[in-house]
Formats: C-alpha cells, sequence, structure tokens
C-alpha cells in the first residue's frame, strides 16, 4: 500500500505524520525499486498498527510512541486469539 493509500484509509492523518511516524521508527515499510525510483510500500499489517496507534493520539492524546507500544501489544492479542481458534 502506498502512502497516500494508508493517508486515505486512515482519516485525519497527514502525510507529515506519516513521515514521522516511520522517520522513528513506528513503523518500517518496505522500499520497492522500480527502475531509477524507489517506492514505500506499507502492508496491512502495518496500517492496521497506523490506525490503532493514531486512534489512541488522536482519542486519547497519547503520545506516539505509547500509542504504537499499545496498539501493538493489542494487535499481538488478537493475533494470539485468532491462531487459538
Amino acid at each position: 500500500m502506498t502512502p497516500k493509500e494508508v493517508l486515505s484509509k486512515v482519516k485525519g492523518l497527514t502525510r507529515e505524520q506519516l513521515a514521522y511516524y516511520v522517520r522513528m521508527n513506528f513503523v518500517v515499510p518496505k522500499k520497492k525499486r522500480r527502475g531509477k525510483n524507489e517506492y514505500t510500500s506499507f502492508n496491512e499489517n502495518e496500517v492496521l498498527l497506523i490506525e490503532k496507534a493514531f486512534y489512541y493520539i488522536i482519542r486519547f492524546g497519547s503520545k506516539p510512541k505509547f500509542a504504537f507500544e499499545k496498539a501493538r501489544t493489542e494487535l499481538k492479542q488478537v493475533d494470539m486469539e485468532l491462531n487459538r481458534s
């Protein structure tokens, strides 16, 4: 998923915020090369993580570091519950 697609999926998120999250290594998207150009690509799990963390940032005023930690923990718990079923 391109950054533009992520921005359209996560309502209210700005390009600057997304770039900050990448720069701070809260999410680490893949870099894909096409010819001489390099493109950023987010997978579905990274987008879910961004959505959940952004919710905590907006709804509760959480700092990004805490919001991403909490979102990561919640997504791991959901994944573990799904794997048990």
